[in-house]
């Protein structure tokens, strides 16, 4: 399985530490760490902390494009890359308590151009054995119908598509006959109109997501665990107590963790506990750095076998 994560709307991740944090008074804060991110950038950074080779495309800022690559390249990522005009976005995030506070500053918009300096670069890459994970937003101006265009070419040469955005609407993702999407809570009420407010909630919601056309659905739960719907069932697992650093990129790594356990031909409750296993390993973490491979190692063997079947 060849893996290429495809970025929209890269991000430098400041995470920043505030004993107390108040609205409208003066903060004193700690900065933790200054990453180079984005939710396809911290799938990729996870399956490369983990030894499992793979592509990072992303559309980046030209000011302050160097810096943003730099620790990116010095990891020994394989990057795939097409410079747009603006610079490139930065996520602040606030650690404050139990709490994080984000704020975002907008990217930069995707156009014709850059759409098809990408697709000339990502296409010859594309066969029935890539998988492409589509993850992030899309910045405002950009060209989505372009995206989508491009989208489909890569499932016309044979590319399985995962999904963790919401940027497409689910009217939009279901024609590509998506391989996997990512939804937590809250985006899995958006997505089906059902609430969810528990786990058997969320085994509904996962199976009906599945059923509209979706090949496997993990519904993430954070501290809770996860839910997939696969084609052979429902299953859950919980997630292992860990002492929480950061939940920055949890869902980020938790699809790396579902790649990298399909790339080995695991079966489904195998390929969930996998996924819990990066995603809680990612919460070990600062800031938005990927999850040690130590950790989801010890982790794996933790959860190994408490994948349970669901019946609707």
């Amino acid at each position: 399985m060849k893996i290429i994560t495809l970025t929209p709307s890269p991000a430098v991740d400041i995470h920043l530490f505030s004993d107390s944090f108040e609205l409208g008074e003066y903060n004193k804060v700690r900065i933790i760490s200054r990453d180079s991110g984005g939710k396809g950038i911290n799938l990729s950074r996870a399956l490369k902390e983990n030894g499992i080779d793979n592509i990072a495309a992303a559309f980046i800022g030209k000011d302050g494009a160097e810096s943003f690559l730099s620790p990116l390249l010095s990891l020994g990522m394989d990057m795939l890359v097409t410079l747009t005009e603006g610079s490139v976005r930065e996520n602040i995030n606030i650690q404050h308590k139990d709490r994080e506070t984000v704020i975002a500053t907008p990217g930069v918009p995707v156009g014709k151009a850059a759409l098809a300096d990408m697709e000339g670069k990502l296409l010859p890459l594309v066969d029935n054995d890539t998988v492409i994970a589509f993850c992030g937003s899309i910045s405002d101006g950009s060209d989505k119908d372009g995206i989508l265009s491009l989208l489909y070419k890569c499932k016309s040469l044979g590319a399985s598509l995962v999904f963790d955005t919401k940027s497409l609407s689910l009217e939009q993702i279901l024609p590509l006959k998506p391989y996997l999407i990512k939804p937590n809570e809250a985006e899995a009420e958006m997505l089906t109109g059902m609430t969810v407010s528990s786990l058997d909630d969320a085994i509904r919601a996962a199976a009906a997501l599945r059923d509209m056309g979706c090949e496997n659905v993990m519904l993430t739960l954070g501290g809770s665990g996860a839910v997939l719907a696969a084609y052979d069932g429902v299953y859950t697992v919980s997630s292992p107590r860990v002492e929480v650093v950061s939940t920055v990129g949890a869902g980020d790594s938790s699809i790396a963790g579902f790649l990298a356990a399909k790339r080995e031909g695991l079966d489904s409750p195998a390929v969930l506990e996998r996924a819990v296993a990066y995603g809680s390993a990612a919460c070990m973490s600062l800031g938005s750095l990927p999850p040690r491979k130590e950790n989801v190692e010890n982790l794996i063997k933790q959860l190994k076998g408490s994948a349970v079947r669901r019946e609707l």
